[in-house]
């Protein structure tokens, strides 16, 4: 089992355990562990009644928030204060629409003069 978006890391052994026993109590298997998740974020999306133009996704991680964002067509925002970095960007063949330092910079951007 890996996590998605980043094969090269195995699932913790302990998340191994939480999926086994979810399965075992349902009697059925796994279809998709983690995120991005498209069903579960266009389910998010319907179920708040907006269109994928409307949705824009904030993340502070390239290989799930904002490839999950990009996978669905939704706008993104990366925020540096997780483990994606300006220098990493270049490793990922998308880009998020925006990148800030931190969330507050975007509460300043909406909050008029």
């Amino acid at each position: 089992m890996r996590i998605p978006g980043a094969p090269r890391t195995p699932v913790p052994s302990g998340l191994r355990a939480i999926v086994a026993l979810l399965e075992a109590a349902t009697g059925r298997k796994a279809y998709h562990v983690g995120k991005p998740n498209p069903f579960m974020m266009r389910a998010a999306r319907k179920r708040i009644n907006l269109s994928t133009d409307e949705v824009i996704m904030i993340g502070d991680t390239m290989e799930t928030d904002i490839r999950g964002a990009t996978d669905l067509g939704f706008r993104s925002i990366l925020v540096l204060t997780g483990s994606s970095t300006l220098e990493s960007l270049r490793d990922y063949p998308f880009r998020p629409d925006q990148v800030v330092g931190s969330v507050a910079e975007l509460v300043e951007e909406s909050v008029p003069a």
